[in-house]
């Protein structure tokens, strides 16, 4: 039956004073008790809370119970404190401010707020994501940061917070919090630095900044189309993968990306190359070869080879990108690329949880999850690099645009040089192997090079610097002094080197040469010293060819045997001493008589190691009395070889030509010797003249040949006459085989001569085609032969047991062996017939009628022959 209450309110210099009155009219037997003793009342009121907390004194409920009447007067009464009433933070706003804005990095945070309370200290609280610190935070002044400071909860002192006046705090070097997302945050405000009294608050703070998640960049790299070859197993080169990417020339970039916040399908995967003002950037190339990708491992991840450059997975899953777009600057350069994401299968997602809350929450926009947190992705791109100092930006961005993950340009690129133009020439037209050879080098500076105070020059695998031993295995530098060089790097022509290197024993697969531009950096802290290619390019070198060498001797058990041997060299090559070195169980002599200057080799301590180990079987002929063939000096000239009674080991022959100061400049390192015959056992063959020789003039000529055993195979004996020299044989019968045993061919005419440089004596061939044996016992040749007017380079006759009735030539395949024939014989000079009168106007006589036909019927004889 009581009636509603009333409220009043009154204002005094107090302030407001609000009262509300309940009066009791309440109906029954007994007016006089209303409420019985311990009767609990509850009252329930809605208030206004005021805008500050009122004094202490004055923050009091009081109520007081008053007994009706003629005059009415108080009960009871009782007091009881008011809860606390804070005032009010009005339009709060949290913003990034730094440089860098991702999730766990150390940046700045401004935050403004107008307070309704004055105080002068701060708290705040940073809930969520988790992880932010401030323990080295710096605010600005006149702040100062308390000691109570802690984690993520920062307290402020020193403080001016004035009711309605705007308050922005400037909180520089914070780490950011982790994983990244939406930002909670609680603000306390309070009247001194003992926070014993909290005047104003703002709780769960929600609509500050969204922390963007961290993208991490690892394992960069950026190679040229060559070392992706190289790395895909297409085209080998060891050379490249060492050395820093060309500039302006196709190649691909390479990183591997976490992110610690996913992205969604539809989301954007963007890469921006970021050059300094002025300078050029990345172009990023998108043709139809050239695609960016980006993959994940599904498999189990070993990690990444960093030296191969090699994703250790055993299985790679291509991330799905439905549309790819350049991104472009002012001026039209694509320097970036966009890549909207698909879906991954949920199959391949680690964090299934986490993949279904997305798909099934409005907050995602119900969408499919493209890439997880903390998963390694990697991402190629193909481009031109350029010369500048670069970096990259890597970001995610959801479908509004909103950066979700961000490296903040951080990730600074690989850098590209420039190309530099090389050319090698060498001084010789043909490279011997391990010889000294003159080389030509010319370098022309790469566009937009820096200065840069070492040059060198990368040799070919076997090659070095002339004087120093190669390394087995490892290409060699050779220093090129930049004072020294002609012209300029500058110029169209360039500058041009001449050095001396040492060749390799064989051609190398890899011919090429580098030059290499280097500066020298020096770290300021530790005062260590290295150096930093700046440019380099590459040309095409040349193979090795060995000295043409022309050996010969008779391969047969236990005979010492004559040797010949003829070479040419090139007069620029300064060729003064020959070294023939003879295989295991062959020796090599020098001949009697001191026709040549020969001796055995003794090396001298400062000669290559290779020289250094010709201690034996090696022979030192001084070269002189060359002829001149050209730009070729020819040398020939007589050994004497030993050979074994049995072949145990198949080796060739050497010969290296050195100058004048013991250095090699031309050889032959592989001479083949002839096969060795193990079943053939004779003697060395003989010649010697029925009358002596003279130049000029006709002489007889008779050739031997010593069997200790008998001869199987042999179907024919040629005898090769020297150059110049020409057999006169007439009539067939001018060929005389001295020993009737010997079985010369009976059903065919046994003296072949139609050519006049050589002689072929036909052996006794069965109806089956296998040659007569021919019996164990010297036999002999005898036939006019034509000495000539001069002497000719190489005086040796040789004697060719052949194998078939075609042989013209010691060089013939199908030969048993071939034996040098030395020709010491001295010969007499040519008659000088004086001419003691002139009768113009005689009569020839008939004598010189007869002389003059057959001069002239054995000319036209010749010429048939020939």
């Amino acid at each position: 039956n009581s009636p509603l209450p009333t409220c009043s309110c009154n204002t005094s210099a107090d302030g407001l004073h609000c009262t509300m009155m309940f009066r009791i009219a309440e109906a029954g037997p007994d007016r006089e008790v209303a409420f019985p003793n311990d009767l609990p009342l509850q009252f329930t009121m809605t208030v206004i809370n005021p805008p500050s907390r009122p004094h202490e004194t004055e923050d009091w409920w009081k109520i007081w119970l008053w007994a009706g009447g003629q005059e009415p007067m108080a009960s009871y009464a009782g007091v009881v404190p008011s809860w606390a009433v804070y005032g009010e933070l009005g339009n709060i706003t949290t913003m990034l401010v730094g440089n860098e804005n991702r999730a766990g990095a150390i940046s700045d945070i401004q935050l403004s707020f107008f307070p309704s309370v004055y105080g002068s200290t701060l708290q705040i609280d940073f809930h969520e994501p988790s992880g932010f610190n401030f323990d080295t935070c710096r605010p600005n002044a006149p702040l100062l940061r308390d000691d109570r400071t802690q984690g993520s909860q920062l307290i402020l002192t020193n403080g001016d917070f004035r009711p309605g006046v705007l308050s922005t705090l400037s909180l520089s070097l914070v780490k950011l919090g982790d994983g990244g997302g939406p930002t909670r945050v609680s603000i306390h405000l309070f009247t001194d630095a003992t926070m014993a009294k909290e005047v104003a608050r703002r709780v769960n703070y929600l609509m500050g900044f969204r922390l963007p998640g961290r993208l991490t960049a690892t394992s960069q790299r950026l190679w040229s189309l060559s070392v992706v070859q190289h790395y895909s197993k297409l085209k080998h080169d060891s050379v490249s993968p060492l050395l820093p990417c060309h500039s302006g020339q196709i190649s691909r970039w390479e990183t591997f990306i976490q992110l610690s916040r996913f992205a969604l399908e539809g989301d954007s995967l963007t890469l921006r190359n970021v050059a300094p003002f002025g300078e050029q950037p990345f172009e990023i190339t998108f043709d139809s070869e050239y695609q960016p990708t980006l993959d994940m491992c599904t498999g189990k991840d070993g990690g990444i080879n960093e030296e191969q450059g090699e994703w250790l997975c055993s299985e790679i899953l291509r991330v799905g990108v439905s549309t790819a777009t350049l991104l472009r600057n002012s001026v039209g350069t694509p320097l970036g690329l966009s890549l909207k994401l698909e879906a991954t299968p949920l199959k391949y997602i680690r964090n299934q949880a986490l993949a279904k809350k997305a798909v099934t929450s409005e907050e995602y926009g119900k969408r499919n999850m493209s890439m997880e947190p903390d998963r390694r992705y990697r991402l190629r791109v193909w481009l031109r690099p350029s010369t500048a100092t670069t970096s990259w930006r890597l970001e995610t961005q959801d479908e509004t645009g909103f950066i979700s993950n961000t490296n903040d340009g951080i990730t600074a690129s690989q850098t590209a040089v420039p190309i530099m133009s090389l050319a090698v020439v060498s001084a010789v037209p043909r490279n011997p192997p391990q010889a000294a050879v003159r080389v030509r080098v010319t370098i022309k500076r790469g566009l937009d090079q820096v200065v840069f105070p070492k040059l060198q020059l990368l040799l070919p695998y076997g090659f070095a610097p002339n004087g120093v031993e190669p390394i087995n295995g490892s290409r060699m530098l050779l220093s090129l002094d930049m004072d020294a060089g002609e012209g300029s790097m500058n110029s169209p022509e360039g500058q041009s080197f001449n050095t001396r290197v040492t060749t390799p024993y064989a051609t190398n697969k890899d011919a090429r040469w580098f030059v290499l531009a280097k500066t020298v950096v020096v770290d300021v802290i530790s005062g260590v010293q290295t150096e930093k290619v700046v440019g380099w390019g590459q040309a095409e070198g040349f193979g090795v060819a060995p000295c043409p060498v022309t050996l010969n001797f008779g391969s047969v058990p236990e005979l010492t045997a004559w040797l010949a041997l003829s070479f040419y060299i090139p007069k620029i090559a300064g060729g003064s001493f020959a070294l023939i070195t003879a295989p295991r169980t062959f020796d090599v002599l020098c001949p009697e008589g001191g026709q040549i200057q020969c001796q055995r080799f003794v090396p001298i301590a400062d000669m290559p190691s290779f020289l250094l180990n010709l201690r034996q079987r090696t022979l030192n002929v001084t070269l002189v009395n060359g002829v001149i063939e050209g730009e070729n000096l020819l040398y020939s000239f007589l050994l004497n070889v030993v050979n074994p009674a049995a072949l145990t080991i198949v080796e060739s022959w050497t010969l290296r030509i050195l100058d004048k100061d013991f250095i090699v400049v031309d050889s032959h390192l592989n001479v083949y010797p002839p096969a060795f015959q193990k079943d053939l056992e004779m003697g060395n063959p003989s010649l010697s003249w029925l009358n002596p020789p003279q130049m000029g003039e006709v002489s007889t000529v008779s050739v031997e040949v010593s069997f200790k055993r008998r001869v199987k195979d042999m179907k024919a004996v040629l005898i090769s006459l020297p150059e110049n020299y020409r057999h006169d044989i007439l009539h067939k019968n001018q060929l005389k085989n001295i020993n009737k045993q010997f079985p010369v061919a009976i059903d065919l005419e046994w003296r072949i001569f139609p050519n006049l440089r050589w002689v072929r004596i036909l052996v006794e061939v069965s109806a089956s085609g296998t040659a007569n044996i021919v019996p164990a016992g010297t036999y002999g040749w005898q036939f006019p032969v034509m000495v000539p007017l001069s002497t000719p380079f190489s005086t040796e006759w040789f004697v060719t047991l052949c194998m078939d009735y075609a042989c013209t030539s010691p060089k013939h395949p199908n030969i048993l062996s071939s034996f040098p024939v030395p020709n010491n014989e001295p010969q007499k000079p040519p008659q000088i017939f004086k001419v003691t009168g002139t009768t113009a106007d005689a009569q020839p006589s008939g004598f010189c009628v007869v002389l003059a036909i057959l001069l002239v019927l054995q000319y036209s004889y010749c010429s048939a022959s020939q």
